[in-house]
């Protein structure tokens, strides 16, 4: 039932156009992993991110074919916690931004930086606040690779020594503030 839903919701959509039994196949094995209610969002996700017109305003079929393609991995996607999620955003905006891009080093960088915070009491939603406030202001402030690591790295390593600042508190007895006693009278 939900894959004849999914389907007749694609064919509306991709007008018009429509699924070939190849991208019946396609659709069908998504649908038997990611529930309807996902699947319709994913399907909205898909067509604002994918869909182009041409000039007269007619939907191009490379971009429907684009879209078909790309769907499986928006469900993917959406189906990560929202950490995960996240850090596949900001890796992808990274790989259109930077030349160079090395995507193991940096789910090895990631996931140190997130290990640090976590170790540090940060709470998923203090660390996926972070991420997309702090990292993404770093990835818009670097020029390249090498600057978003290097910068990663050194977060990281201040983010490891926090415990080692000196927080000692200095216990006074009585007032600090200055008291008749402490003034001398001045000379005449």
């Amino acid at each position: 039932m939900a894959r004849k839903k999914i389907e007749t919701i694609v064919n509306e959509k991709i007008a018009p156009y429509s699924l070939n039994e190849r991208g019946k196949a396609q659709l069908a094995q998504i649908i038997r992993k990611y529930p309807y209610e996902m699947l319709v969002e994913c399907i909205d996700i898909g067509i604002k991110q994918y869909f182009h017109y041409d000039k007269d305003g007619a939907l191009t079929q490379e971009s429907v074919n684009e879209f078909l393609n790309k769907l499986g991995g928006i469900a993917y996607n959406r189906s990560k916690n929202p950490i995960d999620q996240e850090i596949s955003h900001i890796k992808n905006k990274c790989k259109k931004i930077y030349a160079y891009w090395n995507d193991y080093k940096a789910d090895d960088i990631l996931y140190r930086y997130i290990l640090a915070l976590r170790k540090s009491g940060w709470t998923d939603n203090q660390i996926l606040k972070d991420l997309q406030t702090e990292v993404n202001r770093l990835i818009n402030s670097s020029r390249n690779w090498s600057q978003w690591s290097d910068t990663m790295e050194k977060w990281i390593d201040d983010i490891n020594h926090w415990e080692d600042e000196d927080n000692t508190s200095i216990k006074q007895d009585g007032t600090i503030l200055p008291t008749n006693s402490n003034f001398r009278k001045p000379l005449a």
